[in-house]
């Protein structure tokens, strides 16, 4: 249990630092209002779990804590599902109702298909 609870903190201090870091090159790259890091930071998170499924359930193989380590704890700390919400309702009471919900679905239809990407690389892989 202790082990796990390890893993999942390594995974997620990696993966937090890896969205910070995404959300200041974005920013950097991007100069825009609309919350670019935390759709990119998602979409990725999205495409990398993808991969890491299909390759914990494909002959390759990865260990039980290997993937906890990655799904849970690397992917859990880079995605940003609270910020994405905030985000999208700070648009809805600025005043941006069409553009938040046009964020929240191309949010959604990326992450989907992002997941189904991976999948599909890693099977090529």
């Amino acid at each position: 249990m202790l082990k796990n609870i390890l893993l999942v903190a390594v995974g997620g201090a990696c993966g937090s630092i890896a969205r910070h870091l995404l959300g200041i090159m974005i920013k950097s790259i991007c100069k825009s209002d609309l919350p670019l890091g935390t759709l990119v930071a998602n979409v990725l998170g999205c495409f990398i779990i993808g991969c890491i499924t299909q390759w914990a359930g494909s002959h390759i193989g990865m260990s039980p804590a290997t993937k906890l380590m990655l799904t849970t704890g690397f992917c859990g700390g880079l995605t940003t599902f609270s910020t994405f919400m905030n985000e999208s309702s700070t648009m809805m009471h600025g005043e941006q109702l069409f553009t938040s919900i046009a964020y929240i679905a191309v949010s959604i239809v990326l992450g989907l298909a992002t997941v189904a990407l991976g999948m599909q690389v890693a099977k090529m892989l």
